[in-house]
């Protein structure tokens, strides 16, 4: 999404298209969902990339995870498969994150839609046991295996366990990333009790990024590799 991409310095963007990001950098931006990281993690393969990294923001599955809290997961789950993040890559990355920005391991779960209310939150975490859910690193790690090159997924916490996704933030983008005033507008004014909960995300989010952004300022855009340069 267009807030993602801002901390890898891409402003201007269309969806899967590879761009030069921060310190020469390959960022594809996918827009929501895996059926689009999908396509766009395999135009950044196909690019010659040494390996790829899932960025972004998450939805917290674990009630003791903060939002802004910083993951760095050592595996990726669904409900029938399992993809191990490239064990020295990650390794590298933990210890330069280290002790300032101390990340989070244990696994991410690759959602197909979103994980919106706490009990959704709480019933995914029991049967998956997975920290926090997002709807692309399984996509990442599929086109990884599929193109013979690592993977890693580094990503923050923008809703918590405990908080519900309201319908106006849910609708107020599609799923290119690019904002959609006129159906959160008409959400809130048919539910108006949504704002606080709007507001809400919104701090939550901006946590997300907060931390993201300090990870980037921390150890650079080579992000610890050694051959790597590709993110999605």
């Amino acid at each position: 999404m267009p807030l993602e991409a801002r901390i890898l310095g891409v402003a201007d963007w269309r969806p899967g298209e590879v761009l030069e990001g921060t310190g020469g950098v390959r960022v594809a931006c996918s827009g929501i969902g895996p059926r689009r990281a999908s396509l766009a993690s395999r135009a950044l393969a196909e690019s010659g990339v040494g390996g790829l990294l899932s960025w972004g923001v998450a939805g917290g599955l674990d009630p003791d995870l903060a939002a802004g809290t910083l993951l760095l997961p050592e595996r990726v789950v669904t409900d029938d498969q399992l993809w191990t993040c490239d064990p020295d890559w990650r390794r590298r990355l933990a210890e330069a994150l280290r002790p300032e920005l101390a990340p989070h391991a244990g696994a991410v779960l690759g959602s197909e839609r979103v994980v919106a209310d706490p009990a959704h939150k709480a019933e995914r975490f029991r049967s998956t046991g997975a920290v926090a859910a997002d709807m692309e690193s399984a996509a990442v790690a599929a086109s990884a295996r599929e193109a013979g090159i690592p993977f890693l997924v580094l990503r923050a916490v923008s809703d918590p366990a405990g908080s519900a996704l309201p319908h106006a933030g849910m609708v107020a983008v599609d799923e290119a990333g690019r904002p959609r005033y006129g159906p959160m507008l008409r959400s809130l004014l048919r539910r108006p009790g949504q704002l606080g909960k709007l507001f809400a995300l919104r701090r939550d989010t901006r946590a997300a990024v907060a931390a993201l952004s300090a990870a980037l300022s921390r150890v650079g855009p080579g992000f610890a590799s050694t051959s790597l340069d590709a993110w999605e």
